[in-house]
């Protein structure tokens, strides 16, 4: 006697857990069988969607849509007292800090004697109480020290019982040292950037490489690509310079980034814990530069002859010596949509003031360093870095000393990079890689297993 409609509110009674009441689209159904059997209320209640229901003294509340609230008395609820529960925290976001910890948005639903952050279930760092009811920002203190996926939780403690909120699945990785300077022209695809809707390849219209959104971007989606190495922001000269293309649905004329009538738009952003991100300068719209308006008015796709150069101050939006994530995101809203967005010759605080700050900032040797993870199904990423620019070849070779992949060539700025092989061709093995630069070539062994 269920509808097949959608259900939005659930009470089983206090006096009487066979009693249902179920607040449905189309009204509210009634079980007193533990849901064997059911029937729509009596006459009296329109047929019509229920979001909530609460028991408040002796009734019953119903909050419908559009037709008021609606109350039931029942004789069984005289009386009743509702039970004092202690709520569980929520954890509202994690994301992986550019210093390589995890930092937390978490939802302190009651007060509590003591809180602990999980990691797959393992106690990380803990806070004694008492702890109050609020939202707190939490952030663990030791750096990762492997790649992969880790579930992260909170577990809260009150008299001796514990109360843990839903985990989140994050994808984390040790951490690369902090770079003041970084470029990169995207002719060679490298792992340096992840995220979704984005991807570094040739587009027709382009002379080479660059990254580029989904052509067309989805309708209703956060396209998103950051940059895994973590930036140490200089105190001078301490720009972000790219060009692009971004032919995304303009705003109305006169609106305002940031407001609902913004409607599409591109930004690029920064972060110092992975889960707030602040605009280094507004996010921006076909409306912005006139090729890409008319292209976006005709239809068309965008090309190289669209390129526009931008130029942002990293401190304008944050001090010296702090260390920040760098991404591009690109909203779409439910409505219109467009060719997307091109990025390409990405320059950050290449102009630094003094040769000092360039030399420390970037790695002192040549490393290949350990793959992760290792051992690996299909694909692995592969660190290493360049303590100059100059060319940069990576190979797999079997242990007869075949060559089975070219896995890297090409020239590459100074710094530390990755790069994501793909090995879903090969069998099951150990499998030798080696790094040729400038320097004495360097070699590691990784496991592909299937």
């Amino acid at each position: 006697g269920f509808p097949d409609v959608a259900t939005y509110a659930l009470l089983v009674m206090p006096f009487d857990p066979e009693v249902l009441w179920a607040g449905t689209e189309i009204g509210l159904f009634i079980s007193d069988d533990g849901g064997e059997s059911w029937s729509r209320a009596g006459p009296g209640l329109p047929a019509v969607a229920i979001w909530q229901m609460r028991i408040v003294d002796d009734q019953v509340v119903l909050a419908t849509h559009g037709r008021g609230v609606w109350t039931a008395t029942l004789p069984e609820l005289a009386g009743y007292t509702p039970p004092l529960v202690t709520r569980a925290p929520r954890l509202n976001e994690a994301a992986q800090t550019p210093m390589g910890g995890i930092a937390l948005n978490v939802s302190l639903r009651a007060a509590y004697d003591s809180l602990a952050v999980l990691l797959d279930d393992i106690p990380i760092l803990r806070i004694d109480g008492p702890l109050t009811p609020r939202d707190t920002s939490l952030a663990t203190p030791s750096p990762v020290a492997e790649a992969g996926e880790v579930a992260v939780a909170v577990a809260a403690y009150r008299d001796g019982r514990g109360y843990r909120s839903a985990s989140e699945v994050l994808t984390v990785f040790p951490p690369p040292p902090a770079q003041t300077v970084y470029t990169n022209n995207f002719s060679v695809a490298v792992d340096d950037f992840f995220g979704e809707g984005f991807t570094v390849r040739f587009n027709a219209g382009f002379p080479g490489n660059a990254i580029h959104s989904e052509h067309p971007y989805p309708h209703q989606r956060e396209l998103i690509y950051q940059l895994r190495l973590p930036i140490r922001v200089a105190s001078s000269n301490a720009t972000v310079r790219y060009n692009d293309v971004a032919i995304v649905e303009p705003s109305r004329p006169g609106s305002v980034f940031g407001e609902n009538n913004f409607f599409d738009y591109v930004v690029a952003e920064g972060s110092t814990d992975g889960i707030t991100w602040q605009p280094l300068a507004d996010g921006y719209d076909a409306r912005t530069n006139d090729a890409w308006l008319a292209a976006y008015q005709d239809g068309r796709a965008g090309n190289a002859s669209m390129f526009a150069e931008h130029t942002l101050d990293l401190l304008d939006t944050f001090a010296p010596g702090t260390v920040i994530f760098l991404r591009f995101r690109l909203f779409a809203d439910t409505d219109r949509n467009a060719w997307g967005w091109a990025i390409d010759d990405l320059a950050v605080q290449t102009d630094q003031a003094t040769a000092a700050e360039d030399e420390a900032a970037l790695p002192t040797r040549y490393a290949l360093g350990a793959n992760y993870p290792n051992p690996f199904n299909r694909a692995t990423t592969i660190p290493f870095m360049m303590p100059r620019a100059g060319p940069v070849t990576i190979t797999a070779y079997d242990l007869q000393g075949r060559r089975v992949a070219r896995v890297l060539e090409g020239m590459m700025p100074a710094g530390a990079h990755t790069v994501r092989w793909d090995a879903g061709s090969l069998a099951s093995g150990v499998y030798i890689l080696r790094l040729e630069t400038a320097a004495a070539p360097l070699s590691r062994t990784l496991t592909l297993v299937k």
